[in-house]
C-alpha cells in the first residue's frame, strides 16, 4: 500500500500510518520533512525507516518547457509524477492576470 502524503491532513496521515502498521508520530515527522525542510523523496527523510520511505510518496510535478511571448504570457509545460504532461498559461492584463491550467492530461 502506497501512502501519498500531499492529499492528507495531519489526522489522516497518522490514520493511514497506523493502518499501515506504522507509528502516528511519524505523521508530523513526514510533514517536517515536506512542509518544513522542502524534502520531496522519502529516500533522503534521514530519521525514517526504510520500510516506511517504501510506503509513502510525495506526488509533485516539475516544469519541463517555459516560453514567454512578446506581451508578457507565459505557457508552461509541466509533467507530473507519472510522466503526463498538462499545460499552464499566464496571460497579463492591464490590471490583472489570468491563468488557465488544463485539468486533464493531452488537453
Amino acid at each position: 500500500m502506497t501512502i501519498d502524503i500531499l492529499d492528507k491532513t495531519i489526522p489522516d496521515l497518522e490514520a493511514a500510518l497506523a493502518h499501515a502498521g506504522q507509528p502516528r508520530y511519524r505523521a508530523k515527522q513526514l510533514a517536517d520533512w515536506v512542509y518544513r525542510k522542502g524534502v520531496t523523496d522519502p529516500q533522503a527523510m534521514t530519521n525514517l525507516p526504510p520500510a516506511l520511505t517504501q510506503q509513502v510518496r510525495v506526488l509533485t510535478s516539475h516544469v519541463v518547457q517555459r516560453s514567454e511571448s512578446g506581451d508578457g504570457t507565459l505557457k508552461l509545460l509541466i509533467e507530473l509524477h507519472d510522466a503526463h504532461r498538462i499545460e499552464a498559461v499566464l496571460i497579463p492584463e492591464e490590471d490583472r492576470r489570468t491563468a488557465c491550467v488544463s485539468t486533464q492530461v493531452g488537453c
